[in-house]
């Protein structure tokens, strides 16, 4: 069975602290034999006096640690002045801890030497690393990598670096048995029977533009943007001489996940940024901030996402989070709050410890390989992987802080600490609300100059949509074409300032005759209004050599579907000429609409059908034509595009081709040009005011009958 042993004292002198958790880990613990032990202590203690009377207690299993920049457990609560101490015991999982030293001269070797001694004392193969290196000596980011290299992706690793107090030359330290150490890779690892579950929270929200950076050199970036990284960071926030740790560098190597790098240091001799660990060139970067209330709701919702995700079937047994120091900068006095949060949200009353870190150990969300974090919050649940959720029992741990075991004095020196530290917490905030109104300044000066620039640009396009409306509207025909006999009237209103419908008269002197085209480009806009320009172009050139109407359309097909194949686009069309002397109709249907002969004498529609795919689609069609007898005097020809009667009122409903058929019989009595204003304006009434979604083309051709305008109805 896996059980964990917890116990956390506050105070600032060292053998109450050591005597106090030991006392609560003795109460617990009965006739257990611990494997395996983790200590965070704040830098306040003698860290040697402290490990030599915690081995005193508890002699065999190995112990590692590290200081702190705070420290919370299940056992009192959140302080940053207090010992935490975790032991683990287990019948089935095997504990076994290593160490290597000397990062800052090989953090690959260090990390090598701290898996190759606790290997050494395993049985069976690691699933599960914890590890708490030195970060202000060494490399984070090599040490993260140099560890997942030497474990491989079997064993997931996890942990935190050594944190401290923020005072001039301040040391971290680490933990290994009786050894308090610097500059070392502190590790244990666990084999067997072992599950575990975690879950990142990254409060932070990246804000302003996404840029790139230019230049690396290790851990220092020398460009980021085409300029400097420290005029990167000047021109966000003015003048300033330190780096504000609150608000770090979100860094995107691929897709919309990220992980955070926290500028620590400025070089003024060549203008580079010192981050907390590397970082790739030509990585997209953005800056990101947080806020207390945003890092309380992140950690909220990803508590809740941890545990409602846990296997119903496993009952975790202990809990171990890291949480970076800058996330309790922003907290200031509200830092109790993320330890309110695991206390509510963890399954109870499950016992858990952690720190606050200069830089977090764990995988990203969608990989099993360990990166280094820095700004989030890692909470991990672990336990033997058959613990059974009705079967688990916790021995209970004494919340309630037990009498202090020093004087006034000492007691008042901690008062005085606690005090000095939030006088540093003021500072850091006003500080941070300094450089805030520095770039809070600066987004505005940007957003008024990017308004600028977006009317400028604006006008440029609105002059060029303008010209381009002008042009394409000269591209259609500006006249009916007189043709003896015939009334014929045609019309095109685009719902953007161009669009993809076209129509034309094409009046070739050696004809006996004249054709009506109609087109409808798929979409609308400037790119459909391209296509239009070329199709009309292409069709002119082409019927200009004679030939028949088949033809022209088959070789229009050939010369556009060379250019849009695979695009996307197409074209339907409707070509029909009528010939003067025996007035016979020849039409070409390339997926159009099929035209509409209405006959008023027997008021009835005739539809002039035809195959042929539009066009754009398959180079090699060959188009059909199709005849039909002269048309009377009864007669008249419609063609459209779906625009019409595709048109919604502000219900949705469509205008409909039965609607379209009801206004060409009411007013087939009317000259062309008449019979175009009814139907359009009925169009535009159903709609009532609502803008047309697609372009709308109509052409009409009438017999002629010198008593035709008579017989049109008024309304």
């Amino acid at each position: 069975m896996f059980r964990v042993i917890l116990g956390q004292a506050e105070s600032i002198e060292t053998v109450a602290a050591a005597d106090e958790v030991i006392s609560q880990c003795r109460s617990q613990i009965g006739t257990l034999e611990p494997d395996a032990g983790l200590i965070f202590a704040s830098s306040v203690f003698d860290h040697g006096l402290l490990l030599k009377m915690i081995r005193g207690a508890f002699p065999a299993p190995p112990l590692i640690g590290c200081t702190t920049a705070g420290e919370f457990s299940s056992a009192l609560g959140f302080s940053e002045d207090s010992l935490c101490l975790m032991l683990f015991s287990s019948d089935r999982i095997a504990m076994a801890a290593g160490i290597g030293k000397k990062a800052s001269h090989s953090p690959v070797e260090a990390a090598r030497n701290a898996v190759t001694m606790a290997k050494a004392k395993l049985k069976g193969a690691p699933s599960l690393c914890l590890a708490f290196p030195d970060a202000l000596t060494a490399s984070a980011s090599e040490i993260v990598a140099a560890l997942g290299a030497e474990l491989e992706n079997h064993c997931a690793v996890f942990g935190g670096f050594a944190g401290g107090e923020e005072l001039p030359g301040n040391k971290v330290f680490q933990f290994y048995g009786e050894e308090v150490l610097t500059d070392s890779v502190p590790i244990i690892l666990f084999s067997g029977p072992l599950r575990f579950a975690y879950h990142v929270s990254n409060s932070w929200q990246p804000v302003g533009v996404r840029t790139t950076i230019d230049g690396v050199q290790g851990h220092r970036v020398t460009r980021i943007g085409g300029r400097s990284a420290l005029q990167f960071y000047r021109d966000v926030f003015g003048a300033h001489s330190t780096p504000l740790n609150e608000m770090p560098m979100a860094v995107f190597e691929e897709g919309e996940q990220f992980y955070i790098r926290t500028p620590m240091d400025y070089d003024e001799s060549d203008g580079s940024v010192g981050f907390s660990g590397t970082m790739s060139k030509n990585a997209r970067v953005q800056l990101t901030e947080a806020t207390p209330e945003g890092i309380i709701s992140d950690v909220d919702a990803s508590l809740g996402k941890l545990v409602d995700g846990l296997d119903r079937n496993w009952t975790p047994q202990a809990a171990i989070i890291v949480s970076c120091v800058s996330r309790k900068w922003i907290l200031g006095s509200r830092s109790a709050e993320e330890f309110t949060l695991l206390s509510s949200r963890l399954p109870r009353p499950l016992p858990f410890m952690g720190f606050y870190s200069f830089g977090e150990i764990g995988p990203l969300a969608t990989s099993r390989v360990a990166v280094l974090h820095n700004c989030t919050m890692i909470t991990l649940l672990l336990g033997e992987a058959d613990a059974q959720r009705m079967e688990h029992r916790t021995i209970e741990t004494n919340h309630a802080p037990a009498a202090h075991k020093y004087h006034v004095q000492q007691h008042i020196e901690l008062l005085e600490r606690k005090l000095h530290r939030a006088k540093q917490s003021q500072a850091r905030l006003e500080y941070q609300k300094a450089l805030n109104s520095q770039m809070l300044k600066r987004v505005n000066e940007e957003l008024v100059e990017a308004n600028r620039r977006i009317d400028e640009q604006n006008r440029i396009l609105r002059d060029s949509l303008s010209l381009a409306q002008q042009v394409q509207q000269r591209l259609l025909p500006q006249a009916s074409p007189i043709i003896a006999g015939f009334d014929i009237a045609g019309r095109s209103i685009y719902c953007d300032e161009t669009g993809g419908d076209y129509f034309d008269y094409l009046v070739l002197p050696e004809d006996h005759g004249f054709s009506v085209v109609v087109g409808d480009v798929s979409g609308h806009g400037i790119a459909s209004a391209l296509l239009m320009a070329t199709a009309r172009a292409l069709l002119r050139m082409r019927a200009s050599n004679r030939g028949r109407p088949c033809d022209y359309i088959t070789d229009l097909n050939r010369l556009l579907t060379s250019d849009i194949y695979d695009s996307g686009q197409f074209m339907t069309l409707f070509f029909l000429r009528l010939e003067e002397s025996d007035q016979q109709l020849t039409w070409v249907r390339a997926g159009h609409e099929p035209a509409l002969i209405y006959n008023a004498a027997s008021d009835s529609f005739e539809e002039l059908q035809g195959q042929g795919i539009a066009m754009g689609v398959r180079g090699s069609e060959s188009y059909r034509e199709y005849t039909r007898r002269k048309i009377s005097t009864d007669e008249l020809i419609v063609i459209g595009t779906d625009g019409i009667w595709e048109a919604r009122d502000p219900e949705n409903r469509f205008f409909g081709k039965e609607r379209f058929k009801n206004i060409i019989r009411k007013y087939s009595g009317c000259t062309a040009h008449a019979m175009l204003d009814h139907v359009l304006g009925a169009v535009q009434g159903f709609c009532r005011g609502r803008p047309f979604a697609d372009d709308v083309t109509l052409v009409v051709i009438q017999k002629k009958n010198s008593g035709t305008s008579a017989r049109c109805p008024s309304h």
